[in-house]
């Protein structure tokens, strides 16, 4: 993530790494703040794309979206 967030500019932006946050058989996962947006990644690819299309250009990868707090009704707590 770090090298993606690197390669990509972005030095203002912030990443931690968390333990479960409620959704430990969907792993791995990234989470978008602001907008709480819920990315399921399988591959380094993945990630590539959530950086440069959602951090560097703020658009979504719907195709990667598991959940998000701004669909109604869906919640993501920790």
């Amino acid at each position: 993530m770090g090298k993606a967030i690197e390669a990509q500019g972005l030095n203002d932006i912030g990443f931690t790494m968390a333990g479960c946050l409620g959704f430990c058989n969907s792993g791995p996962l990234l989470v978008v703040y602001p907008g709480g947006i819920w990315y399921r990644v399988t591959t380094p690819e993945d990630v590539d794309q959530i950086v440069k299309s959602h951090l560097k250009q703020g658009k979504r990868v719907d195709r990667l979206v598991m959940c998000s707090s701004e669909v109604r009704g869906v919640v993501a707590t920790t």
